[in-house]
């Protein structure tokens, strides 16, 4: 971290041409990519923990897992979740000290039945890591239960479609997605520097497309400045962040 790192580009063709750029120089913001750490597979519930380092939001971890002892890296038979955040939490030991953010998921499976899984963590673009990414390596648990007993396409994340229509927005915009099942939905608005400032929504929706209104204005009727927002949905063990912007 902080190095002064100059690069170019050399380029050729198949006749024998070539070509350099000019010398390009950037500084080193980091040494590496994300530490993804103490990872958890709680047999007995079927939740996973991961942690991710440096922690802040616009930070994402999706878990990846097998229920048939196949490898989720490289099987036709994987899942994804997108994590929860859960808690900026302090480590002081384990494979991951100092402060992480942490995140969980629910998998779903049989008992008996061996899973296969692996944590991949990035950052979303307003974050200052934004580029960066790592996985872990494939972790491996026994279900100790059985949570559905079901195929889990038909009880794993419920959102498909997700997108907020416009965005940019001035006065208002609709955050419309479409769920496999009839769900309880949470839907929070953040600022850049991640704190809430509205509850756009928390009730059960039907099965099938849905939209919901936002007209720019924080939980006490205010309306929001011009700048870059983020609106986290929640629907069983889905959850998604994406980015909004309000021009005023």
């Amino acid at each position: 971290m902080g190095d002064s790192i100059k690069w170019y580009v050399h380029a050729w063709g198949s006749d024998n041409s070539y070509s350099d750029s000019p010398a390009q120089a950037c500084t080193a913001g980091v040494t590496s990519g994300p530490t993804l750490c103490n990872l958890v597979c709680v047999p007995e519930s079927l939740m996973v923990r991961a942690s991710i380092k440096p922690r802040g939001f616009g930070t994402e971890i999706r878990f990846v897992y097998t229920h048939d002892g196949s490898d989720p890296k490289i099987g036709e038979n994987a899942y994804a979740i997108e994590g929860s955040w859960l808690a900026d939490e302090n480590s002081p030991g384990g494979d991951c000290p100092d402060s992480v953010g942490t995140f969980f998921a629910n998998l779903y499976a049989k008992q008996g039945e061996t899973i296969k899984w692996y944590a991949y963590g990035w950052y979303q673009p307003d974050n200052k890591y934004n580029g960066l990414f790592g996985e872990t390596d494939v972790q491996t648990c026994v279900a100790d239960t059985t949570r559905t007993g079901v195929d889990p396409k038909t009880t794993g994340p419920a959102v498909s479609n997700l997108a907020s229509v416009p965005n940019p927005f001035g006065a208002s915009t609709q955050i419309r997605f479409t769920l496999s099942r009839k769900s309880k939905v949470t839907i929070l608005a953040y600022d850049i520097r991640g704190r809430m400032v509205a509850r756009v929504f928390d009730g059960m929706l039907p099965e099938g497309r849905n939209a919901i209104n936002w007209d720019g204005t924080d939980s006490l009727g205010r309306q929001v400045s011009s700048g870059v927002y983020f609106y986290r949905l929640v629907a069983g063990d889905f959850v998604s962040t994406r980015k909004m912007v309000v021009l005023k």
